[in-house]
């Protein structure tokens, strides 16, 4: 693809529409870059503008993004993503976004519209896209998302079955 740090742009054409972005490849082991992470942007696409602005100004320019969580009022309504996404589209085709499912992506344990619209990473063994947790390693950096909503909603051991395993 290229040296480590270049800057990778790309096309997607949807519906007869172009739109156009780019993105960073990790930089050089031991180099210094910038992510961001924020979240709980469900409620005020308004309020969420002025984040995204906010982070588009930023300079220099971050690697990727991290949300944990609660990116819409509620994952399993369509009409919630359809305001999500033209609020965070100018960021997201410059940065790529890793997931944390939060407690509004879920409804009654199903995240079935979240989980078609975020494919989360599988390169790191033994992610599946199906837990809602994974690890992601990005040059010197290994990040580990876990879901909190994922088996047994609510319970006091928060990383109840699978995931618990996963972690140790």
């Amino acid at each position: 693809m290229g040296p480590p740090g270049t800057e990778i742009r790309y096309e997607l054409e949807v519906g007869g529409t172009v739109h156009a972005g780019s993105f960073l490849l990790p930089p050089a082991a031991g180099s210094a870059f910038r992510f961001i992470v924020y979240g709980d942007n469900r409620s005020s696409p308004a309020q969420h503008q002025q984040v995204v602005n906010a982070l588009m100004a930023d300079t220099p320019r971050s690697s990727f993004a991290i949300n944990t969580g609660d990116l819409v009022s509620s994952g399993q309504t369509e009409g919630d993503w359809d305001a999500f996404f033209p609020v965070a589209n100018p960021f997201l085709a410059q940065n790529p976004l890793y997931v944390a499912i939060g407690n509004h992506e879920t409804v009654i344990n199903n995240w079935d519209v979240t989980r078609r619209i975020f494919v989360l990473p599988t390169d790191q063994a033994p992610a599946s896209n199906e837990e809602g947790f994974y690890r992601v390693l990005y040059a010197n950096v290994e990040l580990i998302v876990i879901n909190v909503e994922a088996n047994n909603l609510y319970t006091v051991s928060f990383l109840a079955g699978d995931q618990e395993a996963w972690l140790e």
